[in-house]
């Protein structure tokens, strides 16, 4: 066997000396007795401080860290993903001193909440009403307005019920406080509502951490001005929503008044503690109650966002939909999770789906639309359809 340097030294194959190391991999100590194929690192000796260099280096790349972390939507967006394989530099040093990838919770600078003050400057008019039944929520960035628009030329098209829920501008934006020029955000969003009517402005300003608020803010709105709600079902300005086959095949099964929630469920699921998703310490069990998939989509019945609508209180948490599932947990209703495959979060464009989500591109949203459409089939199609898709049906999840 080969002799090997291990601070210096040489190692003979007959010399049993056992070394105590420390493995900064895996943060623990051990034995090794120089058998025949345990691999040792070259190591020599050095007079540099490392540890307290190391340290500085660690404390400066937790305060980058922080320090980028902002309420900036674009920003919270460009975090990276905390089940990604790669990072960048600092992360990589924060990572090996601190045994973290991503920089803890941050909480939000705004304070989102009821009551709503309008700006009669900035906060656009109220949209226009729907008389149908169900009211989808589609959750949107200000800026995200070739989003909006490819969704009015798609699924939205015939469907008088999808809305749009924005934040208000960032004072800290100049470009979001400029009324003088005519293609400010601002300005162009005034006249996306004059031309279209389907914007709930929320008032608050828009970032990533308004989300839970936004949704709040939606649900109150519908609620409080449509007639003969019965469904309010959430999407994000990436999904495709196919609103008729949704009310025909899924939602008429069950009843409104019920509280209900249908989609994707989460049972079981630990919380983030760092990162883009990192979990409001408020938060402190080790799993979260049931919730459904906001990135697949959700409906809920009237009933729940009646619940939603009143209480004018709620805590926002770090996700809209882990978030809902914690208000739920926490209210006196006797909720049924219904989890059914009807809704997708991986972007598969097929016919089974009702809500296709998430990341479409704008082009992916259109070819997909157009190769599924939204069309309610006749008769002997349904019961043909229906037919194939036994194993599919929804099924109720209780005991909670």
């Amino acid at each position: 066997m080969a002799t090997r340097n291990y601070r210096g030294r040489q190692r003979r194959p007959n010399d049993r000396h056992y070394d105590r190391r420390y493995d900064r991999r895996y943060q623990m100590y051990y034995e090794d007795d120089d058998d025949d194929d345990y691999y040792m690192y070259n190591e020599p000796e050095c007079d540099i401080p490392w540890r307290p260099i190391l340290s500085f280096i660690g404390a400066l790349a937790l305060t980058l860290n922080l320090m980028r972390i902002s309420d900036n939507p674009h920003t919270m967006d460009n975090m990276p993903d905390p089940h990604a394989e790669k990072h960048g530099i600092l992360d990589s040093i924060f990572s090996g001193v601190t045994g973290q990838t991503e920089a803890p919770f941050v909480a939000s600078k705004i304070k989102y909440g009821f009551p709503v003050t309008p700006n009669e400057e900035y906060t656009l008019p109220p949209p226009r009403v729907t008389n149908q039944t169900t009211v989808v929520l589609v959750l949107s960035a200000r800026k995200h307005f070739e989003r909006r628009a490819s969704i009015r030329e798609t699924w939205a098209q015939t469907n008088d019920n999808v809305y749009f829920v924005i934040g208000g501008p960032d004072p800290d934006v100049p470009e979001d406080m400029d009324k003088s020029s005519p293609t400010s955000s601002t300005n162009l969003l005034f006249k996306e509502q004059e031309l279209y009517g389907d914007i709930i402005d929320s008032v608050h300003t828009d970032s990533y951490r308004s989300l839970p608020f936004k949704l709040h803010y939606g649900m109150k709105w519908a609620v409080e001005n449509v007639p003969d709600l019965n469904w309010v079902a959430k999407a994000d300005d990436d999904h495709i929503v196919r609103v008729k086959l949704l009310q025909f095949f899924v939602l008429r099964k069950f009843n409104p008044n019920h509280p209900s929630v249908i989609g994707g469920i989460v049972v079981g699921a630990p919380p983030h503690r760092a990162g883009k998703w990192a979990e409001d310490p408020k938060f402190t069990p080790e799993t979260y109650p049931p919730w459904a998939f906001g990135s697949a989509g959700y409906v809920v019945s009237r009933a729940v966002a009646q619940y939603i609508a009143t209480e004018e209180s709620l805590y926002y948490y770090q996700g809209e939909d882990a978030g809902l599932g914690i208000w739920l947990e926490e209210s006196p209703l006797q909720i049924t999770w219904i989890d059914t495959p009807e809704m997708n979060k991986d972007k598969v464009c097929e016919g089974k789906y009702y809500i296709i989500g998430h990341d479409l591109t704008i082009d992916e949203m259109k070819a997909c639309w157009s190769s599924l459409g939204d069309e309610v089939p006749d008769r002997k199609s349904v019961i043909a359809f229906g037919a194939g898709r036994k194993d599919q049906h929804p099924t109720k999840i209780s005991g909670w």
